[in-house]
């Protein structure tokens, strides 16, 4: 179909994470596993999407940036058209955990910037997924502004590619009126938390304009409304058209390489979120 093709090589789990880089073997099976499936496929390019919770031991940092530069020579070496990527979360910027960005950025064509989930399942209020400001007002914990300005302290812009979701979170509340109502707690029988994509918003006929908003800061829209059987309210913040340009436009803006998509297919069969692309860009 004419599509670039790469291939995300992700772990999400600590111990694994550690497993790895406590392990020489390991990394090496792994990159040669890796860079014969780019050599063998023709991909286009290779994403390393190790999210590391917490902060490692130092040990670890020196391990990861020792794999990162052997992959990258390998790569390069044998598979010499496929770029190579690395996915960041949120606070990678302020908090480097396994990453030393002075070191890593020379091994790597891109870096993915995962700008969602700042509220989630586990969140105790209902908030944006990707809150583009409101940060320094102190109306969130953190945003989407303050996390690229985080990363341009290491990674230059012609590097970065913008994490844009193409979803929301729906919870139960405790007041569904009033903005970032208290979510149940985890143990609690009404607790529930799940995501929305950009489809659903489209077609769930809970979710009435006139009880909908638009939330300056964040730049997202938010809703709610009563559950018929159970009579506990719900809020839901969801991806619109209004919500995505802002963030094309935010791209656009900073001059970042370009953006990454969480993820395809939430728009189903709607062609509202490429056309917006393919007139920003």
């Amino acid at each position: 179909m004419g599509t670039k093709v790469t291939i995300t090589i992700a772990a999400q789990d600590n111990a694994i994470i550690q497993s790895l880089l406590n392990s020489n073997t390991a990394q090496e099976n792994l990159i040669s596993d890796t860079v014969g499936l780019a050599k063998k496929n023709n991909l286009n390019g290779v994403t390393i999407d190790f999210e590391y919770t917490g902060t490692p031991d130092a040990v670890y940092q020196k391990e990861f940036t020792y794999f990162s530069n052997k992959l990258s020579s390998q790569l390069k070496e044998q598979a010499p058209n496929a770029t190579l990527a690395l996915s960041i979360m949120p606070l990678s910027g302020k908090e480097t955990g396994l990453y030393n960005f002075s070191k890593l950025v020379p091994l790597y064509d891109y870096f993915i910037g995962m700008t969602y989930d700042y509220y989630g399942q586990n969140s105790s209020v209902a908030g944006p997924v990707a809150p583009l400001n409101g940060f320094k007002e102190g109306k969130y914990f953190f945003d989407v502004a303050t996390t690229y300005k985080d990363f341009l302290t290491y990674i230059p812009k012609t590097k970065l590619l913008m994490g844009i979701p193409f979803y929301g979170w729906e919870w139960t509340v405790e007041n569904g009126t009033i903005i970032n109502s208290s979510t149940f707690p985890s143990d609690s029988p009404d607790s529930y938390a799940a995501i929305i994509s950009y489809a659903r918003s489209r077609e769930d006929s809970d979710l009435k304009p006139n009880q909908c908003q638009w939330e300056k800061y964040a730049e997202e829209t938010w809703c709610w409304f009563t559950d018929k059987q159970s009579g506990i309210d719900h809020q839901a913040w969801i991806v619109d058209n209004r919500m995505i340009q802002a963030r094309l436009n935010y791209t656009n803006k900073q001059s970042f390489a370009g953006i990454a998509i969480w993820t395809l297919g939430l728009d189903k069969g709607y062609p509202d979120l490429w056309n917006e692309i393919n007139k920003t860009f």
